[in-house]
């Protein structure tokens, strides 16, 4: 009985240690693109998933965008009709600024949604054939980070904190989600 306390024990240890070891991993930022980054949603989009001069409703109360016309369903308003303009994030219809993107590739299972970084069979799933692993793309925003002040900009360019200690010194590269499945070293 002691023996099935201290394995459940160390379980929830173990499993502590591999998150630690997984977020001490930074991202290799081997694939980089032009991409835009829309500040209102948070999201990174491609340039071919941004939406242009498309129709949609805006609710001027709350200031909320909707696909489908009819009251606004925080407030209750009447949403406007509104024609979005060319290149514009494609959930809020806000100008996302440029950025880079750092890209990863992995697999998941649609069925138990196990996520791996090799294409393959899903290992987990207990079906005769188990259901291929589907290929999903990650993007994250690269940001060019002060050593100093940690104040993160979308340019590279140096840091222009008067208060910073690292005032005029170039800001490093980095990933947002460094560290982050699947933002980590590639093998």
């Amino acid at each position: 009985m002691k023996a099935l306390v201290a394995t459940l024990c160390a379980v929830p240890l173990l499993l502590l240690s591999l998150q630690a070891q997984t977020a001490t991993e930074e991202c290799d930022m081997k694939t980089v693109i032009k991409a835009h980054f829309c500040a209102e949603c948070d999201k990174v989009y491609e340039q071919k998933d941004l939406a242009s001069e498309k129709e949609y409703y805006f609710c001027k109360d709350c200031e909320i965008a909707a696909a489908k016309p009819g009251d606004c369903e925080w407030c209750n308003a009447p949403l406007e009709k509104k024609v979005s303009g060319k290149n514009v994030c494609p959930a809020c219809y806000a100008a996302p600024a440029e950025c880079e993107a750092c890209v990863k590739a992995y697999y998941e299972c649609p069925e138990c949604g196990e996520t791996a970084l090799e294409p393959g069979a899903c290992p987990v799933c207990d079906d005769e054939p188990s259901p291929a692993l589907e290929k999903i793309t990650s993007l994250a925003v690269i940001q060019y980070v002060c050593e100093g002040c940690y104040s993160p900009t979308l340019l590279p360019g140096k840091c222009v904190s008067d208060e910073c200690d690292h005032e005029g010194k170039d800001r490093v590269k980095a990933c947002s989600e460094s560290g982050t499945f699947p933002h980590v070293q590639s093998k």
